[in-house]
């Protein structure tokens, strides 16, 4: 198992394409990394509507450089998420996505079909995630470095409950009550039934100070790359300063398999600020309010 770290200052678009070939280098290259898939969803982070520079969403410069690197290779693709609140279609349009994907000829959308799946933990014996992703050879999952006032980071484990559709998640956050472990035994749950083939952690500007869908932009110079969801986690801790066994995740996983580090040394920055921990519980009220925005949030789409 390798896990990369480049560093890249900007999201210029060639300095960035250099920045990603040499990252994907360390696997082999891209053809590699496929292995043979000829179709390929992309799972960014569109938490919610906000424009680029907010740093709370997977960077569009970082999409479209991956993107082209795929196309190149001849391999379809398409976006798949499903926002905490508002769509996908609307995340893309404040990213200033929507006419280069369409140049490009590649879809993008909101999971809305579900199949289910069982599980060993009390309060989940059955979960749901989107059905779309088994229209795909793979997933790539896109994180954006943020930090998170529940589960004290957001990285690829976390990323991957976008692949629930709809307000299942909120609802999750509702049924269980309040219980810590229970709700990341479920997110762990959740990244493995997804299966993402690879994971590149966009951290050239990241989110600190809260999270995750507010907070301040904070520079890292950052691209992780893995092909183990749990590993660049534990190295993306490494990077923001964040002890991994201090959160549940690896508290309940555990350190990650035995891996090699490639590129420059993961070294923490002193000047992230992590965001203040508040329980992972949502009062039904709260997901009333948001099921209720969503819906209106939806009529208004419809009618323009």
């Amino acid at each position: 198992m390798i896990l990369h770290h480049q560093k890249a200052q900007s999201y210029e678009p060639l300095a960035l394409i250099d920045a990603m070939e040499a990252g994907l280098g360390a696997f082999g290259g891209l053809a590699k990394v496929l292995d043979g898939r000829q179709s390929v969803l992309l799972k960014p982070n569109f938490v919610t509507i906000r424009p680029k520079e907010a740093e709370v969403c997977t960077r569009p410069e970082v999409i479209l450089a991956l993107l082209d690197l795929l196309l190149d290779l001849g391999v379809k693709v398409a976006i798949g998420e499903s926002p905490g609140f508002g769509s996908t279609e609307g995340a893309i349009e404040a990213l200033g996505l929507t006419q280069a994907l369409q140049h490009r000829a590649v879809p993008f959308f909101t999971f809305t079909q579900v199949r289910y799946y069982r599980t060993r933990i009390p309060k989940f014996p059955v979960l749901a995630i989107a059905k779309e992703l088994s229209d795909y050879d793979g997933t790539i999952n896109l994180p954006k470095v943020k930090t998170h006032c529940q589960t004290g980071f957001s990285g690829a484990v976390k990323n991957l409950y976008g692949c629930v559709p709809g307000k299942r998640k909120a609802i999750r956050h509702m049924t269980c009550l309040g219980d810590e472990v229970a709700f990341v035994q479920m997110i762990l749950a959740n990244a493995k039934e997804a299966g993402a083939f690879f994971h590149l952690a966009d951290g050239i500007r990241c989110l600190h100070n809260h999270g995750p869908t507010s907070g301040d932009p904070h520079e890292l110079h950052s691209l992780l790359f893995c092909e183990d969801g749990a590993t660049l986690d534990w190295g993306l801790c490494g990077r923001i300063g964040l002890d991994p066994l201090s959160t549940l995740q690896f508290q309940l996983s555990g350190p990650p398999p035995v891996y090699v580090s490639s590129g420059e040394p993961i070294e923490p920055d002193p000047s992230f600020l992590h965001a203040a921990k508040v329980p992972v519980f949502f009062h039904p009220l709260r997901v009333a309010r948001s099921i209720a925005r969503q819906a209106w949030t939806k009529a208004k789409e419809s009618v323009q």
